[in-house]
């Protein structure tokens, strides 16, 4: 392979779109948002206002916009509902609740019930 080759191949690599794999903070409050207020359907689904209305997070609405579309719906944690108007609106598939389940609410109830013996 020659030094062209070389670098045009790792230019390549570099700029193929990557799955995202992990989730952060920022995600978790999004999901959480949407479990708590009982989003879980089409029909029974969040704008990204009403999302931003209900989180603690500073952040942009387009940056609640990139997260949910580039991040949150190819991992299938997020799925988009009916519009409502213009607007998009989000809600929390089944594999976000269960997300949730397993990584987050059995945590913090493990955590909640050690410190009921102290």
């Amino acid at each position: 392979m020659t030094d062209i080759e070389i670098l045009s191949e790792a230019s390549y690599q570099n700029n193929v779109k990557k799955k995202p794999t992990e989730i952060d903070k920022f995600d978790i409050e999004i999901l959480y948002v949407l479990f708590v207020n009982d989003k879980t359907s089409q029909l029974e689904s969040f704008k990204i206002r009403d999302i931003i209305e209900n989180t603690e997070l500073c952040s942009s609405y387009y940056t609640y916009v990139n997260r949910i579309q580039k991040k949150m719906i190819p991992l299938g944690y997020v799925k988009e509902g009916y519009k409502d108007g213009n607007a998009k609106c989000f809600y929390i598939s089944d594999s976000g609740i269960q997300y949730l389940n397993d990584n987050i609410l059995n945590k913090e109830n493990i955590l909640k019930g050690e410190n009921d013996y102290e």
